[in-house]
């Protein structure tokens, strides 16, 4: 397990190594200057893992770690912690017939004892909890996905139980492919919030689905994004003044490879896409993750998560990014740059049709000869624009004009 601990402006303080082989999902402050992290590791007897709880200090020093056998093959992947101390667990193990993953929600003390343990899942359907959040009567909300058919594909669920783990409702939100994510936030007005995948005939679109708090009914569900390219919201949060802040996966088109960039997008409180901005580490054909995202005491926002293959070396980096209440870069030294809207433009090379996704402030899209010949005028939407191109074999100019009179320009080439 490592731990990284950075300052106010993403500089790091230290770096601490423990427990080599185990592995670490999450952590949070136990009380005072002591702090705690979860995760699994392998059991050599069991042949299958084993949960740990680690404790730590704030200046990186360890104090003791408490193992877990909630059942076979456990992973605990966060940790609630209770007004008496003990922690609300959840995670997921493998049934051993059939071999499948159950998601399980437990309290365990800090002693290594289980003191109950709950899973509501069906037989022949591989199911994971994504995230879980204490609800106002004392009981959880958890979600995640759950294959619809074995081996068929996944939907997205969202399980209430009470303060012992008791079933209440679990409710199923079908699309006709697989979706993905699920993470639940409970709402100021005692609803709740989804954010994760929404499904595409050609691929997955970011999505938000608003859920009644008392029976689970779907209220109304919002996509975003691209809609032939595979997006998704990771995480989401629920702001003061009612709009939605989510932090996901957003994809483009660099030298002929699909880029997954590190999206932020503003929605209101109806799910209605307000801004949308998408981050890109170093040179341009990196791919980045987002795992977490925090409001800072500032107003604005804080991603974590890590980089694959960036400069300079062959595995991952962890990031933090720190933007403003409008999701302007405001990290120091960072790397990261925000994605231009012409370096969002796909297909290209093209056969026919150019798509231009939506982006803040976009107002005008042009298209031009090389000769400076303007062909086409087009009023973006507030989703993906796709501007016809019948014209003959060559190169062409297609001009991006925002509000804020900036201009960008991105060359085409059009070939049959």
């Amino acid at each position: 397990m490592k731990f990284l601990r950075v300052d106010a402006v993403g500089s790091q303080v230290y770096q601490n190594h423990f427990l080599n082989g185990y592995d670490l999902y999450s952590g949070g402050q136990f009380k005072d200057t002591i702090y705690f992290c979860n995760g699994a590791h392998y059991n050599s007897i069991e042949g299958a893992a084993d949960s740990h709880v680690f404790y730590f200090t704030e200046n990186g020093d360890s104090l003791t770690t408490q193992i877990y056998n909630l059942a076979f093959n456990d992973r605990i992947h966060d940790l609630h912690l209770k007004a008496d101390s003990t922690f609300i667990a959840y995670g997921f193990y493998t049934d051993t017939i059939p071999a499948e993953r159950k998601p399980f929600i437990a309290n365990i003390d800090t002693n290594g004892n289980t003191l109950w343990f709950q899973t509501h899942s069906r037989l022949n359907h591989d199911a994971e909890i994504k995230n879980m959040q204490p609800t106002s009567d004392g009981g959880y909300v958890f979600s995640g996905t759950e294959e619809e058919t074995p081996s068929g594909h996944t939907d997205l669920f969202l399980t209430k139980v009470d303060s012992i783990g008791n079933l209440v409702w679990k409710q199923y939100y079908h699309e006709l492919l697989s979706q993905r994510g699920g993470h639940v936030e409970v709402l100021a007005d005692g609803n709740f919030a989804m954010f994760g995948t929404g499904y595409h005939p050609l691929a997955s679109e970011r999505a938000i689905l608003k859920i009644n708090g008392s029976t689970g009914a779907l209220i109304w569900r919002r996509k975003h994004g691209i809609n032939n390219l595979d997006e998704g919201y990771i995480v989401g949060k629920e702001l003061p003044n009612g709009n939605f802040i989510c932090a996901g996966t957003s994809v483009r088109t660099y030298n002929n490879m699909l880029i997954d960039d590190v999206n932020l997008s503003m929605l209101d409180s109806a799910g209605n896409l307000l801004w949308s901005r998408d981050y890109n580490y170093h040179g341009l054909g990196t791919n980045e993750y987002v795992k977490d995202l925090i409001v800072t005491s500032d107003g604005g926002f804080a991603m974590t998560g890590f980089i694959l293959n960036a400069p300079g070396g062959t595995g991952n980096d962890v990031f933090v990014l720190k933007t403003d209440t409008n999701g302007l870069i405001t990290s120091l030294n960072s790397g990261f740059q925000e994605v231009t809207p012409d370096m969002k433009v796909y297909p290209n090379p093209t056969k026919d049709f150019v798509n231009v996704p939506y982006v803040e402030g976009l107002e005008r899209i042009e298209v031009y000869d090389v000769g400076g010949k303007l062909l086409s005028t087009s009023t973006p939407l507030r989703m993906t624009t796709t501007i016809d191109m019948p014209y003959e074999n060559g190169i062409y100019i297609l001009k991006l004009t925002m509000q804020n009179g900036e201009v960008f320009s991105k060359k085409v080439v059009k070939e049959r």
